[in-house]
């Protein structure tokens, strides 16, 4: 899980270096050219980057808001992924279907109708009813029983906190995710404070505001505006560190089971 932690990190690092290459290329046209002679590449380059930037002044708003719903897809998917890891891994070290977590034996029938209801979602070509009903019934023996993670990571609504929370704890058990993350180092230095209660408030709100944010874009109204570049940053860094710390948390809690 760490690995998949690890990976969203580096997109995240990615989105960040994305609005360093849009903030040096504006850097970048707001230079006077004119007294440059040289006929070189780099130089010829340079002014036609600078003529490009000048006749489309909005490019950057639009990379912003890009770099922004980039970032909450991967955000999102890799919630997906660690969840996925999480069933894959608890499988394997649970041999046996009934050493398996209380809340994941409990909800797996349920993520299999979900499941089987939007199969033709495109999301889920890769899965076929007949593999579904398999699985289901795999979990009727002792052993050998094979789950799909999708049936406990699938997500109808975005990973809000209370979304976040509630499909790790119905689904595979882990509960008081946001109790836990509160005492996390790095995300209590983000936020400033290791007053738990009051980090786990800021965390929560954090979150919700990218969630917000994320909509706005889509769904957006007359009164909307671009997310600024530092908005974009700072959201990028709070998502790496929260994943980071959602991944820790899930491979203790499966160290326990």
């Amino acid at each position: 899980m760490l690995a998949i932690a690890q990976d969203f990190g580096g997109r995240c690092d990615g989105i960040v270096s994305f609005l360093d290459i849009v903030a040096a290329t504006v850097k970048v046209a707001k230079f006077d050219h004119k007294k440059v002679k040289s006929r070189a590449s780099f130089v010829s380059s340079s002014r036609r980057l600078k003529t490009i930037v000048l006749q489309n002044q909005n490019f950057s708003l639009t990379a912003y808001d890009g770099a922004f719903l980039t970032l909450c897809a991967e955000y999102e998917m890799s919630i997906r992924k660690l969840i996925d890891k999480f069933v894959l891994d608890a499988s394997i070290k649970c041999t046996e279907y009934h050493h398996l977590p209380q809340a994941m034996r409990q909800w797996y029938p349920d993520g299999c109708s979900n499941l089987i209801l939007s199969i033709a979602q495109d999301k889920f070509a890769h899965l076929t009813k007949e593999q579904i009903v398999r699985s289901l019934a795999s979990c009727l023996k002792t052993k050998n029983y094979g789950l799909i993670g999708e049936a406990f990571s699938d997500n109808q609504r975005n990973f809000r906190p209370e979304v976040l929370e509630e499909t790790l704890s119905i689904r595979i058990g882990l509960s008081k995710i946001w109790q836990k993350l509160s005492r996390d180092a790095a995300l209590q230095a983000m936020v400033g404070t290791t007053e738990p209660s009051t980090v786990e408030r800021q965390l929560r709100d954090k979150l919700s505001k990218i969630m917000q944010r994320r909509n706005d874009i889509i769904h957006r109204g007359r009164s909307y505006f671009t997310p600024s570049a530092t908005e974009v940053r700072d959201s990028a860094h709070f998502l790496k560190a929260l994943a980071l710390g959602l991944a820790l948390i899930m491979e203790h809690y499966l160290d326990g089971i």
